[in-house]
């Protein structure tokens, strides 16, 4: 099975519901992995 990339879109820390969607389909094609970017992210 192949890995899928889901870049997480937010807002101040919350997460948005598309991105919620996206994982779905990911684990539908996948293995999905999520990628946080911002000043508000933690390991």
């Amino acid at each position: 099975m192949s890995e899928v990339l889901v870049v997480i879109d937010h807002a101040d820390g919350v997460v948005k519901k598309p991105t919620f969607e996206l994982l779905t389909i990911a684990r539908r094609l996948g293995e999905p992995s999520a990628v946080f970017f911002g000043a508000t992210a933690r390991g």
